[in-house]
């Protein structure tokens, strides 16, 4: 993909400053990719921030141009070198990191429709699942965490720190496991 090659490409140059995601036509500014030195430390696109940001773009240029390159894509990526603050570092991470979130977001953008249930179904917490006492891993946990507060699924899409992948694969895992029932 080639936001990930550019992405190497700064790095190699010890890039700071800031990459501009434009719609490819418009050229309408929908995001930016911060780097410092070569580590991306933050990362908006539309009203995301950080690694949801990040995978809600791959999915984007996936769904919308896959396979095209930077030149004829629907996206275009502007590096424009300036000082980044340090109120604008909220985490660090090397490019090579980020190519697992790419891969897993490009996976997820090609199963998207078949395993993400509908926003509008309530789902609960089973109780005969909590006094078994299985065992869940961390991502499930957080899962059902969340879902004590927010029954509806498209809730837990929007107000969750997990990407959409994980939800979708938890979502899905807790089900088989009988720890979640869907309500209406």
């Amino acid at each position: 993909m080639y936001l990930l090659d550019l992405l190497l490409e700064q790095t190699n140059f010890n890039f700071t400053g800031k990459i501009n995601i434009l719609k490819g036509k418009s050229n309408q500014f929908v995001g930016a990719i911060y780097q410092l030195e070569g580590q991306v430390v933050r990362f908006d696109y539309k009203a995301l921030k950080g690694k949801k940001a990040l995978f809600q773009l791959v999915v984007d240029i996936e769904n919308e141009d896959p396979g095209r390159t930077q030149n004829d894509g629907v996206y275009k990526f502007v590096p424009e070198p300036e000082i980044v603050e340090g109120n604008d570092i909220e985490f660090r991470f090397a490019p090579q990191d980020i190519g697992e979130i790419i891969e897993k977001a490009s996976l997820y953008a090609k199963d998207e429709g078949k395993l993400r249930p509908p926003g509008h179904l309530r789902l609960l917490i089973n109780p005969d699942f909590a006094i078994q006492g299985d065992i869940v891993g961390q991502v499930e946990y957080d899962l059902l965490v969340l879902l004590t507060e927010y029954s509806k699924v498209e809730d837990l899409y929007s107000h969750s720190e997990l990407l959409d992948f994980e939800i979708t694969s938890s979502l899905v895992s807790l089900r088989k496991k009988g720890a979640i029932k869907v309500v209406n």
